[in-house]
């Protein structure tokens, strides 16, 4: 699944971000998913319902040294699209304009 950069991120509704003792978990229905690394912060930032770019350049700061992150924050991205953790919000029309 592809999407535009530009694009807003938000968890899905039928989605919780919990914070337990041994970790990180994302909850859905039927099923958990533990959150390993900088998934959590990925995720906190997509409840700011912020854009892809944006979520990358977030991450790109917090982790300079690590010269993948962008890919790797894509990567997260669209896999928590197929699982339904995320969804992402229409683009307005000031980002379709760009």
């Amino acid at each position: 699944m592809n999407f535009d950069l530009d694009q807003r991120f938000a968890l899905s509704p039928h989605a919780a971000l919990k914070t337990r003792a041994d970790g990180e978990i994302l909850v859905l229905p039927e099923r958990a998913i533990r959150l390993r690394g900088s998934s959590g912060e990925i995720l906190r930032l997509c409840q700011k319902r912020r854009s892809a770019h944006d979520v990358i350049a977030e991450m790109q700061l917090r982790y300079p040294n690590t010269p993948q992150i962008g890919a790797e924050v894509e990567r997260f991205l669209n896999e928590m699209l197929e699982t339904g953790g995320l969804v992402t919000e229409p683009l307005g029309a000031s980002e379709l304009r760009r």
